[in-house]
This record gives structure tokens, C-alpha cells and sequence, in this order.
């Protein structure tokens, strides 16, 4: 059993919080490297709580930081990589809004990019790319199929050189991270003067969010924190950035794989029952593999560098 550490709040530094989510008990025993893999979906039963100072929303207790970050770098994706059509798509739309802000092409490094997918995208459209994963398996899935300039590591220890980037992005890799702000302030630093970052994450205050409570799909055991476009907002002030666009973040999967992931996250009930009639309504009539774009609670934040 991993032990677990008191966190403050990674904001403003206080011990001063209020339980939105007391600790879940867990049916199943699941590994470590299945608790913080991205893709293993693994349901957070971890108590979740709100910083009564800045109102930062975070797991405390927690597993050590240590343990995190191995476990992170460890283990296969391929669940995550099944999905490598929608997600290119995904990212292809992506780029195109985030070119809006950007006046010319030119580094962009991706924090956490996985198997390099958004990579891939920038690579063909101009841009000089690269990117920093520590999932092992991921970033030489990315290197082998892409051809794309991934280190295998944490952002930390890629010991970049200073404002050598015009652009860094963070796809869904905010709220994993042991410490956001301290990732935040290294992207300030590596981004050259008035660079710009996108920062993509799941929505707290989102009507979903509301609507599901302690079912909502992000709450995640990966998931180390629940930001909403005010407290994201507030970080990245406090980290040197001005944020200059906000918006509703769609991505683009197989329906199959959807109903699939919503199923083994409803934890049985009456949401696993409609999921397994929608799959066989799906499969009969050959809609499983239909890649559609949807909404599920993300948002998409541009910022620039101000100091």
C-alpha cells in the first residue's frame, strides 16, 4: 500500500479546506499504474476538497508525489492510442484555433503529449514541434509511428533553455500534475517574450459537473485537480500569463468507444443498462466506428505571457 501525504493548497499555499467529496470506499483492487494512467478511466475514490482562501477544488490526502510521478511513467496506453484517427482530428482543430493568436509559426513545445498526436498535427502544418511525456510506452509510440521529437521524461528534467518556445501547450495534462503552478511558471519560463499557452482541462463549474456530482466522468483517480475557468484563471495570473480567450473544448471520438468508457464509469445501475443497449443499437446498425465531435465539460484557455 503506497502511503499517503497531507497537500496544501498549491494556489495559495493554505491548509484551510472544506471536503467536497469524502473518501469513497473502492470495490476493486486496482495498481498504481492503472490508478494514474490517463486512459485506464479508473473512478476517483480519493476525498476531494475546496480551499476555503482561493477555492481551489484538489485530493487531500494523497498518494506521495513520488509514487505518482513513477507510476505515471510506467505501464502501456493502448486504449488511448486506439483512438489516434478522432484524436488527430481532434487536434487538427485545435491548431486552427489556437493559430488565431499566434502571429507567426514557430517552436511550439506540447507538455504531456502522449503519443504525440498534436505533434504530429503541428509537424505537417509548419510548425517546429516538440514535446515532453513521461509515459515511456507513449512517447516511443509517438517517436516510432510519428517520427515526432518527444524527451521521456517530466517537464522538469527536460531542462529546456529559456524563452526558446513561441508557443507551449497543455492538452488534458493541468489537472495530473502533482504541481500545476510550479509546471506553469517552467512553461513561463521556456516561452520566449509575449509567447503564447493553451491550457486545455476538465470544468468544475460546468452544468455536467453540477449536474452528476461524484459521478461526473473527470472525477478520475488521475486527476489530482478540479479547476474551473476562475481558478485556472487566477494560476496562470499568479504564474506570469494574462488570459486572452476561453472556450468550450470538443473532441472528436468513435461512438462505440464513448458509450464504452461511459459504461465502466456509471458503476453499474441504470446508466450501465442504457450503455448496453446503446452498444448493441450501435453495432447493429454499423454506427460503433462513427467518429463524432462532442462536448463533455472541457475548456480550451489561451494566455500570453506578460512577465
Amino acid at each position: 500500500m503506497a502511503s499517503e501525504e497531507q497537500v496544501n493548497c498549491n494556489q495559495c499555499g493554505a491548509n484551510d479546506y472544506t471536503v467536497v467529496f469524502e473518501k469513497a470506499e473502492s470495490h476493486h483492487a486496482v495498481e498504481l499504474k492503472d490508478k494514474y494512467s490517463a486512459a485506464k478511466g479508473v473512478p476517483c475514490t480519493d476525498q476531494v476538497v475546496r480551499c476555503n482562501r482561493c477555492g481551489l477544488v484538489y485530493i487531500n490526502p494523497r498518494t506521495s508525489e513520488d509514487v505518482i510521478l513513477e507510476s505515471c511513467a510506467d505501464g502501456d496506453d493502448e486504449v488511448y492510442f486506439s483512438q489516434a484517427e478522432g484524436r488527430i482530428s481532434t487536434f487538427c482543430s485545435g491548431l486552427k484555433w489556437l493559430e488565431k493568436f499566434v502571429p507567426n509559426k514557430g517552436k511550439v513545445l506540447d507538455v504531456g503529449c502522449a503519443a504525440g498526436f498534436f505533434l504530429k498535427v503541428a509537424k505537417e502544418n509548419g510548425w517546429d514541434a516538440k514535446g515532453v511525456e513521461p509515459n515511456r510506452w507513449l512517447g516511443e509510440q509517438g517517436r516510432k509511428n510519428y517520427n515526432v521529437d518527444i524527451f521521456s521524461g517530466y517537464f522538469e528534467d527536460a531542462k529546456l533553455e529559456d524563452k526558446s518556445f513561441d508557443v507551449v501547450t497543455m492538452w488534458d495534462v493541468i489537472e495530473h500534475i502533482p504541481k500545476p503552478k510550479e509546471a506553469l511558471k517552467e512553461a513561463n519560463r521556456v516561452l520566449k517574450e509575449n509567447g503564447t499557452l493553451l491550457v486545455s482541462t476538465p470544468d468544475f463549474s460546468s452544468v455536467f459537473a453540477k449536474m452528476f456530482g461524484r459521478r461526473w466522468w473527470f472525477f478520475l483517480s488521475h486527476h489530482l485537480f478540479y479547476f474551473t475557468p476562475k481558478t485556472m484563471g487566477n494560476m496562470l495570473k499568479d504564474s506570469g500569463f494574462e488570459v486572452v480567450k476561453t472556450k468550450l473544448h470538443f473532441q472528436t471520438l468513435e461512438i462505440g468507444y464513448m458509450i464504452k468508457m461511459v459504461k465502466h464509469l456509471s458503476k453499474g445501475g441504470i446508466v450501465s443498462s442504457l450503455c448496453n443497449g446503446a452498444m448493441k443499437v450501435t453495432d447493429a446498425v454499423r454506427l460503433s466506428k462513427v467518429k463524432i465531435p462532442y462536448y463533455a465539460s472541457q475548456i480550451d484557455i489561451v494566455a500570453k505571457k506578460v512577465r
